[in-house]
């Protein structure tokens, strides 16, 4: 029998394959990927922010962040403004139509999470959502451990 940890790996791999098939084939209109979504989901939960600020956020290169950000200019989606502390870098906002458009897309992942998880009592998505929070909330500490190693901190 499988250990325990290569069972885990194999569900996530199955879990990000699947939620990805079901978000295309679900949502229709209501569609981001998923760097855009996170995007603009970000900016509308902080405010602005650099590129820089970002790409820390998520372990990202800033040049990912940059080639991330063009789409959702050229749709209106998010605004792109020189900084008014640093005129050499850029900061970003989230429109009034990058917010619509957000809320139509969280509508939607709603609507499939409510069909998936309908017959799960509350006690269960609430153990699904407490083991979720802390499943990311450790790599997310794992991730700042290993930047700030990177940089030379302890």
């Amino acid at each position: 029998m499988d250990d325990i940890l290569q069972q885990i790996e194999q569900e996530v791999a199955v879990f990000a394959r699947r939620i990805e098939g079901a978000r295309t084939r679900t949502y229709g209109t209501a569609q981001l990927d998923r760097s855009a979504y996170l995007l603009l989901l970000y900016l509308q939960q902080n405010g602005q922010c650099t590129q820089g600020e970002y790409a820390a956020a998520f372990e990202l290169d800033t040049s990912t962040v940059s080639r991330q950000i063009v789409p959702l200019v050229e749709m209106g989606l998010v605004e792109r403004k020189l900084s008014p502390q640093d005129k050499r870098s850029s900061v970003l906002q989230i429109t009034a139509q990058g917010i619509e458009k957000l809320q139509e897309v969280r509508q939607a992942r709603r609507e499939l999470y409510e069909e998936v998880l309908e017959d799960w009592t509350p006690s269960e998505q609430g153990q699904f959502l407490y083991l979720l929070q802390r499943f990311n909330a450790r790599l997310k500490e794992r991730a700042e451990a290993r930047a700030a190693m990177r940089k030379g901190r302890p």
